[in-house]
C-alpha cells in the first residue's frame, strides 16, 4: 500500500457524493445521528476487485467500514479466510491495541468503505456509542478463541 493515506490511493478519489443509501449497512448497529457524524469524520472511497486494501504486517493507520461489496479476511494465524460485507469493520484491532496488521484484506467484489484514521476513529468511538459497541463486539469477537 506504500505511504498512501488512504486505501484507493489518495484523498482525491473518495466518493464525491454520498448517500444515505451507502450507509444502508450501518442502519441495524448505528442511529442516523451517528452515521450523519461517520460520514463526517470519515472519507468514503470506491476500490476495484482484488485491490489489496489491508497487508498482514503494516503498520495500521485507519480502520475500514464496508459500505457495499464483499472482502476476502486472510488472517496470520492460518485459519480459513473469510468472506466479509457490508457493515463490518476491518483495521480497528490495529487502531485499538497499535499493533501491526494481522491479516490481508482483498475485495472480492468493488467495495465502497467509509476510511477512519486514528484520530477520525477515536473521535467516532467517543461521540458515538452505538458505532463504539458495533466496533468493539467485532473486535472482540476476531480475538475470542474459536472451537
Amino acid at each position: 500500500m506504500g505511504g498512501s493515506i488512504y486505501p484507493w490511493g489518495s484523498q482525491d478519489h473518495p466518493v464525491k457524493n454520498t448517500t444515505n443509501a451507502q450507509f444502508r449497512a450501518l442502519e441495524a448497529f448505528v442511529p442516523a445521528r451517528e452515521i450523519h457524524e461517520l460520514d463526517h469524520l470519515g472519507t468514503v472511497g470506491a476500490l476495484e476487485a482484488a485491490h489489496e486494501l489491508v497487508h498482514i504486517g503494516d503498520v495500521g493507520r485507519e480502520c475500514l467500514v464496508i459500505l457495499d461489496g464483499t472482502v476476502l479476511v486472510d488472517r496470520e494465524d492460518g485459519t480459513t479466510p473469510i468472506e466479509v460485507g457490508p457493515g463490518e469493520i476491518i483495521g480497528e484491532l490495529a487502531l485499538i491495541t497499535g499493533a501491526e496488521r494481522n491479516a490481508t484484506v482483498t475485495a472480492q467484489t468493488e467495495v465502497t468503505a467509509l476510511a477512519l484514521h486514528r484520530a477520525e476513529f477515536n473521535a467516532a468511538l467517543a461521540d458515538c456509542p452505538h458505532f463504539a459497541k458495533h466496533a468493539l463486539l467485532r473486535a472482540v469477537e476476531r480475538l475470542a478463541p474459536t472451537g
